[in-house]
């Protein structure tokens, strides 16, 4: 079974929110979101963008590509991430893969200190299944709140899944890039390029580029295409942990060569105006 909320461009949400979803118990059940902008959410408990959590006993795949979460915001003393919260979902074979997605100038502040919070993207891996995070791009976020804060990621602690960064790119945040609390997950964190991590990456990790500037286009203005010299070009891995996106944020085709982070401009790519690079 597959329930699909696939966007035309530029289409433009608030909130999609799966907060205690249920399919089938114990079934494999697959849900896709693509191609869409989450825009603009505030205030909400949990996350003001997307919301992923209480499944029960899922087993099936969450694919989340190509989208766009730009400018959401909680301020919510209950909210945990300010743009996406995947959390407490149960079930031993479900599998979520957010990738060629871009996270955007998202806030968070004024929370509870005692649980930790991401300005973008909070996980907790599902009891023994693996979250797949690979060519998101982070940068701009901030979190203000109190307690265990992160700009970019927050793993959670309470949960013994599995959870795989790879061919991310991370810059302009206060607050560290990628915060891993936990000590019974695996993470894992593979060619990505990022500028500050608390914790520790208790998986095989290798391939990371570190205090690099990734030379976006246009930071201050949201451009975060990547310069014909920027260090996050060509050395993204082929095959990602939970499979490399077919196209970038732009609907360009990804490879054979992979750049960090959602927009790629490999110099195998032939440009918009035909020309190769």
């Amino acid at each position: 079974m597959r329930a699909s909320l696939i966007a035309a461009p530029n289409t433009s949400l608030r909130l999609v929110d799966l907060s205690g979803f249920v399919g089938p118990d114990g079934a494999d059940v697959n849900y896709e979101f693509s191609g869409f902008r989450l825009v603009g959410g505030s205030n909400q408990t949990g996350a003001s963008a997307l919301r992923v959590t209480g499944a029960g006993n899922f087993s099936g795949l969450i694919l989340i590509e190509n989208v766009d979460f730009d400018n959401n915001q909680s301020t919510s003393f209950s909210a945990t991430a300010g743009a996406v919260q995947i959390d407490n979902l149960g079930g031993s074979n479900g599998r979520i893969v957010l990738r060629s997605s871009r996270f955007y100038n998202n806030r968070i502040s004024d929370t509870d200190p005692a649980q930790g919070t991401a300005a973008a993207l909070r996980v907790r891996a599902p009891s023994q299944g693996p979250v797949f995070l690979s060519n998101n791009t982070f940068a701009n976020n901030s979190n203000t709140g109190s307690g265990d804060a992160a700009a970019g990621i927050y793993v959670s602690t309470d949960s013994i899944g599995q959870v795989f960064i790879s061919n991310s790119l991370f810059f302009g945040h206060i607050q560290p890039d990628l915060r891993l609390a936990s000590t019974s997950n695996v993470v894992r964190l593979n060619n990505n390029l990022y500028q500050s991590l608390t914790g520790t990456a208790n998986g095989a990790s290798a391939g990371n580029v570190v205090g690099a500037n990734p030379l976006f286009v246009d930071l201050a203005n949201g451009n975060l295409r990547l310069s014909s010299n920027s260090p996050a070009l060509r050395v993204g891995l082929v095959s990602p942990a939970g499979g490399l996106a077919p196209f970038d944020l732009d609907g360009f085709a990804r490879g054979p060569q992979v750049d960090i982070g959602a927009h790629d401009l490999s110099a195998t790519f032939v440009f918009r105006n035909g020309f190769e690079l």
